[in-house]
């Protein structure tokens, strides 16, 4: 009871703090916006090329907004920047509190510049649709004259490259280009095959090839038919899921809801399936590491196997240990969880055998955003199977998963 009292006094406590951070942040309509020693530094963070302020002045009152009006020493480019005072909502309803904001129009202003002629060639290529603005691909064929098109406009923005470098560029790309496969035999029928940027950097030989591995990868998972696409494009290639886990002739439906662990029962849909992953040359699996969140349901993975396999668990929230007997087995996890560059992450997981560790690899939702939670691990299958003394096969033709306890 002691415990429950002291975390609700830390949640009020950790509450209060951030209502009165927010409060100092904010200032009212009547607020002073940010200063000319302000913007001039946001602009330099901004912008790389030369340039010179030509003027100041106020557009706006109650509450304030500035224009600086800067030009290019060294082109025909004049650019602003804004120094003003945003009206804060919380739940779409406006309040009396503004932010002090600065913004600068610099990059939308050059890519003005190149826009309309690499728009034109886009439009006049037989693969780009002119109504729906994106690529199409109708077989293999249309990859390289997409690839060839993409170049052409993305010439257009190379020319930028006099004022500013490659890494500016691809951080702020002119165009953000859709490629979508349609069925020869079935106009309506759209399948999206990936995004390619112009960034005034590109060569034919990465373009086509970015296209040609996801659209080759679409094959693989049985999501397109082409008989035009070379086999070398797909002979190594993986099944990107597996979306049925079989254990002992049993579909996993991960789908306990009666666990003492949480009020509001699992929800572990987002788990049912174990995905490839490139780093390890393995199909991983998500696993929980003994947390439940303060307001919601928790991944009970473990709980999942241990339960179909007739053992027993049982999760210590407090310490963070988890505990599961299956056969004459044991099995201990301990797991540190910690907030670290801004997201919270699992920072180290030990499971321990009848007292002995297992050498288990995993990465984080940091390291793998297909693991889908933060205060959980994606581990390779190969090491899975050590959780729950487990053989396993791997069916990619009918996108199946079978584990199988050992005799």
């Amino acid at each position: 009871m002691k415990k429950k009292r002291k975390r609700k006094h830390l949640v009020q406590m950790t509450l209060l703090c951030f209502v009165c951070l927010f409060l100092c942040a904010c200032t009212t309509i009547d607020g002073d916006v940010p200063g000319k020693k302000e913007v001039s530094k946001y602009v330099k963070e901004s912008v790389s090329e030369k340039y010179e302020l030509e003027s100041v002045e106020k557009i706006q009152e109650h509450p304030d907004k500035v224009e600086y009006t800067y030009s290019s020493k060294k082109r025909d480019l004049i650019f602003h920047a804004y120094s003003y005072l945003a009206n804060i909502t919380i739940d779409a309803c406006s309040t009396s509190f503004y932010s002090r904001e600065i913004s600068c129009d610099y990059v939308s202003i050059m890519q003005e510049l190149y826009y309309d002629d690499a728009e034109k060639i886009l439009k006049n290529a037989e693969c780009y649709d002119k109504e729906d603005e994106v690529f199409m691909i109708h077989d293999f064929d249309d990859v390289a004259d997409i690839a060839k098109t993409i170049i052409q406009a993305d010439r257009i923005y190379s020319k930028e490259l006099e004022y500013n470098d490659k890494a500016f560029l691809k951080e702020n790309p002119l165009m953000d280009l859709v490629i979508w496969r349609t069925d020869p035999l079935d106009e309506e029928s759209w399948i999206y095959v990936g995004r390619e940027n112009l960034t005034g950097t590109r060569e034919y030989s990465e373009v086509y090839g970015s296209i040609t591995k996801k659209y080759a990868q679409l094959c693989c998972d049985n999501h397109i038919t082409d008989k035009k696409i070379p086999e070398k494009y797909t002979r190594d290639l993986h099944v990107s899921t597996l979306n049925t886990i079989m254990l002992n002739g049993k579909e996993m439906l991960y789908d306990i809801n009666d666990t003492p662990y949480s009020t509001y029962g699992l929800t572990t849909d987002s788990v049912r399936k174990s995905w490839y992953n490139k780093q390890f040359d393995s199909y991983m699996l998500v696993c929980d590491i003994g947390l439940m969140p303060e307001n919601g349901s928790g991944f009970m993975v473990i709980n999942e196997y241990v339960t179909a396999l007739g053992g027993t668990y049982h999760l210590d929230t407090e310490k963070m240990i988890t505990k599961w007997k299956i056969g004459t087995d044991r099995y201990e996890m301990r797991a540190k969880y910690s907030k670290k560059d801004d997201e919270d992450s699992v920072i180290s997981l030990d499971i321990k055998k009848n007292g002995e560790k297992l050498d288990i690899r995993y990465l984080t939702y940091k390291e793998d955003r297909e693991v889908g939670i933060s205060f959980g691990v994606g581990i390779p299958v190969e090491d899975f199977v050590k959780l729950f003394d487990l053989d396993y096969k791997i069916d990619e033709e009918n996108e199946t998963l079978i584990f199988e306890s050992k005799e």
